[in-house]
């Protein structure tokens, strides 16, 4: 049996808590460029990257814009998978890659079963979406900024 190995917010899971989450998700691997998510389709998972790099993009009126890279740990899919939402961003493979997901039905199964690794991995979860919201209030800061000053250097 395969083992959910100790990165991404399963660093702080034993390997007998590892062994047990496993059972309740899937590995799965996907080749480079394939859309694990797509932006605005609702998805039943959360996934952990094991291997290779994928990216974060948006699509918008202009096209793909690339918001961020991926690698080995990162966990992606969390927000829809807790609240049965619509993802925000696609994400895509950059290389071959390997996952472990979980859907929401077995998360919820898992927590019942294991609270103490839940609360680990919540904790974690929601942490990394503070970060996200933090960047995402940067780059939206950072973009009135450099409106402003262009607004006026046009007015000069």
């Amino acid at each position: 049996m395969e083992i959910l190995p100790a990165i991404g917010f399963a660093n702080k899971l034993s390997e007998n808590t590892r062994k047990i989450l496993s059972t309740f998700g899937e590995f799965k691997e996907y080749e480079s460029g394939e859309n694990i998510i797509k932006q605005l389709e609702l998805h039943p998972y959360m996934y952990v990257l094991l291997e290779g790099s994928a990216e974060v993009y948006y699509r918008g009126f202009k096209g793909e814009i690339m918001a961020s890279q991926l690698s080995e740990g990162a966990s992606f899919g969390e927000f829809s998978m807790l609240f049965d939402q619509c993802a925000s961003a696609s994400i895509r493979s950059t290389s071959k890659i390997k996952v472990w997901r979980i859907r929401q039905k077995d998360y919820q199964i898992f927590a019942t079963e294991a609270p103490g690794a839940a609360h680990l991995i919540l904790t974690d979860i929601l942490r990394q979406l503070g970060d996200r919201l933090r960047n995402a209030g940067q780059m939206i800061v950072g973009n009135t900024i450099i409106q402003e000053a262009k607004k006026e250097d046009d007015e000069e």
